[in-house]
């Protein structure tokens, strides 16, 4: 992702913005061929899952807290990373590159997170802790868009947004799937992977009919709701276990 981001970035800027999307459509076409070096491996002595056992999965709590909190993430997220930040960047004067770059350096913070979370943070904060601070900056960092007047501060504030991210996620995942049983985890992360999906479809729609009824700065006050409360669930529901057994 970031180099991917990167990349078109500095394609847009050099060639045009269709250079991006040959680009794409270049790693795309990478991306098949080393597919086709794949082989599959069964494991053996492991029972298939039946259907009568998904209804179960998906009345696990800590599975549906899990998502419901990863559906915020990804509504904030593709409602404003991936949304409209690059507007309000654009309304800035940004350039092509300085788009792509915006993009990177929100992705960047998080790779770290996300190696810290559930080692560093998850021990010293502890995983219910380390899930609110993550809501928190996302939050904070979208709530102060509208007051930003420089690239330089939106860059910085994408930074600090995309490192909470990256703090949240992981153990959102873990706090998912740590609950059911081992032979059913691939199914359950296939749930989570599922559900939170809607926030991708949902962020992006809602953050733009706000904006058109009442300007994007309300989509990014919505947004930073949607974080805040969150960090409240979080804090409430997301009991210290999450995490631990998987990422101490």
């Amino acid at each position: 992702q970031l180099a991917g981001m990167f990349a078109g970035g500095l394609a847009a800027q050099w060639y045009g913005p269709q250079a991006s999307f040959f680009l794409a459509a270049g790693g795309a076409l990478a991306g098949l061929f080393l597919s086709l070096l794949i082989k599959e491996s069964v494991p053996s002595g492991v029972s298939p899952l039946h259907l009568s056992d998904v209804p179960k999965i998906l009345r696990n709590f800590h599975l549906l807290l899990a998502s419901g909190l990863a559906i915020l993430v990804q509504f904030l997220v593709y409602g404003t990373v991936f949304g409209f930040v690059p507007l309000a960047a654009k309304q800035m004067g940004a350039s092509n590159l300085e788009l792509g770059l915006l993009t990177t350096l929100s992705v960047a913070p998080s790779i770290v997170a996300s190696m810290l979370s559930g080692t560093f943070f998850a021990r010293t904060l502890g995983p219910r802790r380390s899930i609110c601070l993550g809501f928190f900056l996302l939050a904070a960092t979208t709530a102060f868009i509208p007051l930003l007047t420089s690239l330089t501060q939106l860059y910085a504030s994408q930074m600090i947004g995309g490192f909470g991210r990256g703090l949240a996620f992981p153990l959102l995942m873990t706090l998912g799937v740590q609950s059911v049983d081992d032979g059913v985890r691939a199914t359950a992360m296939g749930v989570f992977q599922s559900l939170y999906a809607a926030g991708m479809f949902v962020g992006p729609v809602m953050v733009g009919l706000i904006g058109d009824w009442a300007g994007l700065n309300a989509g990014f006050w919505l947004c930073s709701l949607c974080g805040l409360a969150g960090a409240v669930v979080a804090w409430f529901y997301a009991g210290e276990s999450a995490g631990r057994r998987n990422y101490a």
